[in-house]
């Protein structure tokens, strides 16, 4: 889970490089598997705090600055439930909203506050696959980039026609299979080509040098 957190931050800074727009990029809190990663533009900002209603309104949440242009980003973990979230930015000890979310409201003191909401059928990743059933596996794969995204394995013959991935807004793609006990192989076709699960370390290749994901369905 670490890791995979690591590589969805990881992404959205280099995808984060052109700061000349950065501005134009930063939209808000971006709710991804675990926490919230939030993002402010501020060229002349020395600190950014966040507080909100995931951390009783305490500024302690200090983004980092990932560039000298300006731009600062953190990732928060939560167990986030489907609701609303309020929160505001603190900019060099100064309570704001955050100016690049469009979704605010005022609290019952007037004050103007930003806010995020956790959609109410948002899938909550985890081990990949998934158990979600008697012989029912969830399994996703993270590539918002892949115009389609295919699931082949030992449990449908290899048939990589037969199970077509549905992607959702954080560009995870994802599908429940049934598959029965045992050791089972897959792989993700992406546009076209053959990819094993990049969140399972542990894998095989056939006698022709094609690696297939491995797990153990119980």
């Amino acid at each position: 889970m670490i890791k995979k957190l690591y590589l969805v931050v990881l992404f959205l800074t280099l995808s984060w490089g052109n700061y000349a727009g950065i501005e134009k990029l930063s939209k808000g809190p971006i709710v991804v598997d675990g926490g919230v990663i939030f993002r402010h533009f501020s060229p002349n900002a020395s600190s950014v705090y966040i507080a909100g209603d995931f951390n009783n309104w305490t500024p302690n949440i200090k983004l980092n600055k990932i560039s000298a242009e300006g731009g600062f980003q953190v990732f928060v973990p939560l167990l986030l439930k489907e609701k609303k979230y309020r929160y505001k930015l603190i900019v060099d000890g100064i309570w704001q909203k955050d100016p690049a979310n469009s979704l605010s409201e005022y609290d019952l003191s007037g004050d103007d506050v930003s806010y995020f909401i956790v959609p109410k059928l948002m899938i909550h990743y985890g081990i990949n696959p998934m158990k979600v059933g008697k012989n029912l596996f969830r399994f996703n794969y993270k590539n918002s980039h892949a115009a389609t995204v295919y699931l082949v394995g030992s449990f449908n013959n290899f048939n990589p026609y037969d199970i077509q991935m549905k992607k959702d807004i954080n560009g995870i793609w994802s599908c429940q299979v049934q598959v029965f006990p045992g050791k089972q192989y897959y792989n993700f076709i992406v546009d076209g080509n053959w990819v094993i699960d990049p969140s399972r370390i542990k894998n095989v290749h056939n006698r022709f040098g094609r690696k297939f994901s491995i797990f153990t369905a119980e």
